[in-house]
């Protein structure tokens, strides 16, 4: 599991836990990460929804959650990410319903890939 206690490290600028046996659900204190550029937990073993917090993580320009067994919507709060450059990367998870609006406000993004879902 990814530790919850991870959401009082607030001057955490970069995270990298890809391509471990990371289990359970993302904590929703991520979203807690104000210095938070870059996340990066691909390739593991995480269930459930993409915290609605995540938006509050305005510093990210790299969003990676690919390779995962993510489910639920899309957050609308994503779309308030609006210095996400480099890449937002949601790909092979669960992920169900339509592709929000609001990512739209992504001005910035270079690279956007959420193939391999059940999105409609």
């Amino acid at each position: 599991d990814v530790p919850r206690e991870i959401g009082e490290l607030l001057s955490l600028q970069k995270i990298y836990l890809s391509n471990n046996y990371l289990s359970g659900t993302i904590p929703s204190e991520i979203g807690r990460l104000a210095e938070l550029e870059e996340l990066d937990l691909s390739s593991n073993k995480l269930n459930g929804p993409i915290p609605e917090g995540i938006g509050n993580s305005d510093k990210l320009i790299l969003l990676k959650l690919s390779n995962n067994s993510l489910n639920g919507t899309i957050p609308l709060q994503m779309g308030n990410l609006a210095q996400l450059q480099i890449l937002l990367d949601l790909s092979h998870n669960m992920l169900t319903g339509s592709i929000p609006s609001q990512l739209g406000k992504l001005n910035r993004l270079e690279k956007l890939n959420l193939s391999h879902n059940k999105l409609m």
